[in-house]
């Protein structure tokens, strides 16, 4: 039996289209963030030392919403959600300075300082 050249053709695209789905499917990762809270918060993601911080380092979520993330497939790092900041700009300043603070005490304390009245 002679398979046509247009079918073998045909069976060749899709066995590759499988091939390049699955090495997109193995590149990426997907992590869904999701805030049960009734506020909004400003979930923080921190890449661990040669990864990524994806979203610019946070992103404002909504009350009741989610998000979904890509990362790398060999991704690390820390995601934390930050509530009452009263901008994102508040939001990373807060995580700059948390970042390089001496004790965990002194970011809740700049937290605190950066609450919304």
């Amino acid at each position: 039996l002679k398979v046509p050249t247009s079918c073998r053709t045909f069976v060749t695209m899709k066995s590759l289209f499988y091939f390049v789905a699955v090495l997109a499917v193995g590149a990426a990762n997907q992590i869904n963030i999701v805030n049960n809270c009734p506020f909004t918060i400003w979930p923080g993601l921190q890449g661990n030392p040669g990864h990524a911080n994806p979203e610019d380092g946070g992103f404002v979520l909504p009350a009741y919403q989610s998000k979904i993330i890509n990362v790398g497939n060999k991704w690390g790092g820390r995601i934390w959600a930050r509530t009452s900041a009263t901008s994102q700009a508040a939001v990373k300043l807060a995580t700059v300075v948390a970042k390089f603070s001496a004790t965990a005490l002194e970011a809740l304390l700049l937290c605190l300082l950066l609450r919304s009245p």
